[in-house]
């Protein structure tokens, strides 16, 4: 495995929003978080969950345009007879 095939899922499964909506939400209610750190985590949640997956999507086009070249260049060329 390449490195980007290795990171990908990890970038993929780093997306977490509705942990952190649950997690903001009792935190608020209970008096614990104020909402301008409310407002920041959800933000930071949001821009991760757009983020990641794009980053990662474009790791693994990068890793299948590699393993087609790759694919190519191997391919045995029958001889005529």
């Amino acid at each position: 495995m390449t490195w980007r095939e290795c990171l990908s899922p990890g970038l993929l499964q780093s997306t977490n929003l509705s942990f952190i909506v649950v997690t903001v939400g009792v935190g608020t209610e209970l008096g614990r978080l104020r909402e301008i750190n409310a407002t920041a985590l959800i933000l930071a949640g949001l821009v991760s969950a757009l983020a990641l997956p794009t980053i990662a999507s474009m790791l693994l086009g990068g890793t299948r345009e590699e393993s087609v070249r790759r694919h190519q260049s191997q391919e045995i060329v029958p001889e005529r007879l």
